[in-house]
C-alpha cells in the first residue's frame, strides 16, 4: 500500500509542475526513453516510446524481475520459514494517450499486451502424507520445487508525466494493473519435488493479477 500512496503523491506533484509550465504550441517530442527511479517489488522497467504524430504514443517496455522473495514476512513466519524466490523477464507493447500529445506529457492512460516468463525456487515444508517422488530434503527439512511459468499479459494504467521543454528531461509516475495468464509447471531436474495440481493452481491464481506502480526518469527528444 505504501508504494501506491507514493505513486499517488508523485502524480499530484507532477500535475502541479505541469500546471505551472506554459508550453509553446510548436513544442514537440518524438521519443521518450525512461528507466525506473525506484524499483518496486524487484521489477526494473525500461521503456522506449515513440510519438505517433500527436495521435498517441507507442511504447516498447522491457521488464526484468530480479530474484525476489514472493512471500511476505508474515507468510514466511506462518509457513515455518518456507520461501518462494522468483525471477523473470517480460516484454510488452503499450499504446498511451496524453493530455499534451505533442510532448507526450501531462495526465495519461494506456493499455498494453505482452509476454512474461518466470522461474521460481520453492522451499516447502512437506506435508505428513506428501509424496516426495524421490526428492531429497535439505538440512532444514524442506523440499525444493523448481517451477517455470510463461504466458501472455494484459496491462492497464494511468499516470502523469512532466516533460521539460528546453532540455531532454522527463519525470513520471503511474499506477496500473497487470493480468498474467500464466501456466506453471515443474522443471524436470533430478532431486526436485513434484508439485501437486492444487498447489500449482493456487500459485497461478496468486500471480494472475498484480498492481504495477512505477516512478520513472527519462530523456525526451
Amino acid at each position: 500500500m505504501r508504494y501506491q500512496n507514493l505513486c499517488i503523491r508523485l502524480l499530484a506533484l507532477g500535475a502541479l509542475l505541469g500546471g505551472s509550465t506554459a508550453l509553446r504550441a510548436d513544442s514537440y517530442k518524438s521519443m521518450n526513453i525512461s528507466l525506473p527511479l525506484i524499483s518496486f517489488g524487484g521489477e526494473a522497467v525500461g521503456k522506449f516510446e515513440w510519438n505517433l504524430k500527436g495521435k498517441g504514443a507507442l511504447g516498447l517496455e522491457v521488464n526484468v524481475l530480479q530474484e525476489t522473495e514472493f512471500y511476505s514476512d508474515e507468510e514466511i513466519e506462518e509457513k515455518n520459514g518456507d520461501s518462494l524466490m522468483m525471477k523473470g523477464t517480460q516484454a510488452a507493447l503499450f499504446y498511451s494517450q496524453y493530455s499534451n500529445p505533442k510532448m507526450m506529457s501531462g495526465g495519461f492512460w494506456g493499455f498494453g499486451v505482452g509476454y512474461r516468463t518466470v522461474q521460481a525456487d520453492w522451499l516447502q515444508t512437506p506435508g505428513t502424507n506428501q509424496d516426495l517422488g524421490g526428492a531429497t530434503l535439505n538440512t532444514d527439512g524442506k523440499v525444493l520445487h523448481e517451477l517455470k511459468g510463461t504466458g501472455a499479459t494484459g496491462h492497464a494504467r494511468f499516470g502523469y508525466r512532466y516533460v521539460a521543454e528546453s532540455i531532454p528531461f522527463s519525470l513520471g509516475a503511474y499506477l496500473g494493473i497487470r493480468h498474467f495468464q500464466n501456466q506453471l509447471k515443474d522443471a524436470a531436474k533430478e532431486g526436485r519435488a513434484t508439485t501437486g495440481e492444487d498447489d500449482l493452481e493456487t500459485l497461478e491464481r496468486r500471480m494472475t493479477s498484480r498492481l504495477e506502480p512505477g516512478i520513472e526518469l527519462g530523456l525526451a527528444f
